[in-house]
């Protein structure tokens, strides 16, 4: 069974760009508790949560499972899908004066830069506030696609590691292109206090296409502790 991830953050403030406070801190957070049969104590733990609300829906062909997370703190209301098939989620009632953050991991990165594209086309919300940041994304579209997308979401991070493959399938060989701007790091993970976070921010492949180490799946580990502490907090994995 594929699973996948989606997480749309709806976040106060005049604009957003990309941080490495809300990739790390926040998104890989929130996809982590996506895997978990109890995220509340986890939540509230570590972004301080006031209200965690679990939901669960059966799909013609899957099912979608999710949470809608309150962080008074950073006045962030987070919405947290984890499915086999996604539909995206429309706001009824979309409050002006909050903009959306819209990331996801892996094949859920794909999907979540088909839900960004499609949000705005819809003039659900206005294209320059609308942010996407992704983690291990694959790539999600061809040529016409990426142009098409790169005029609707202007604001859109895709978060590599150095030696990852999976960014980079199914490949350009197949059709596919890279869309949005790429966030390359040499190391993704927590660092020593008061040591600064490096990255890259590249137009498409720019930085990683210039790797001269082979790249591997298993560069993609950094990123699997989303799923492996999720799982574990769940009860799959031993």
């Amino acid at each position: 069974m594929m699973l996948l991830i989606i997480l749309s953050l709806a976040i106060p403030g005049s604009c957003m760009n990309y941080s490495h406070y809300l990739a790390r801190n926040i998104s890989l957070t929130l996809c982590d508790a996506a895997y978990m049969s109890n995220p509340s104590d986890s939540l509230r733990s570590k972004l301080s949560a006031s209200d965690v609300q679990g939901f669960y829906a059966e799909l013609d062909g899957g099912s979608c499972s999710g949470l809608i997370v309150t962080l008074p703190k950073r006045n962030i209301v987070a919405l947290a899908f984890r499915a086999e098939l996604y539909e995206p989620f429309y706001f009824d009632n979309w409050n002006k004066f909050y903009f959306p953050m819209i990331t996801g991991h892996y094949v859920g990165g794909g999907l979540a830069a088909l839900v960004a594209l499609d949000i705005v086309k819809e003039e659900i919300v206005n294209k320059d506030d609308v942010i996407l940041i992704t983690l291990a994304q694959i790539m999600a579209g061809d040529k016409d696609f990426v142009e098409a997308y790169e005029k609707q979401v202007v604001k859109s991070y895709r978060v590599i590691t150095k030696g990852d493959l999976i960014p980079h399938v199914p490949g350009k060989k197949h059709g596919y292109e890279y869309n949005g701007k790429e966030v390359y790091y040499k190391r993704f993970g927590s660092v020593s206090k008061g040591k600064k976070i490096r990255y890259k921010l590249c137009y498409h492949d720019n930085c990683s296409r210039k790797q001269f180490e082979p790249v591997s799946s298993e560069e993609n580990a950094v990123y699997s502790k989303i799923t492996r502490y999720g799982l574990l907090r769940f009860g799959v994995l031993a």
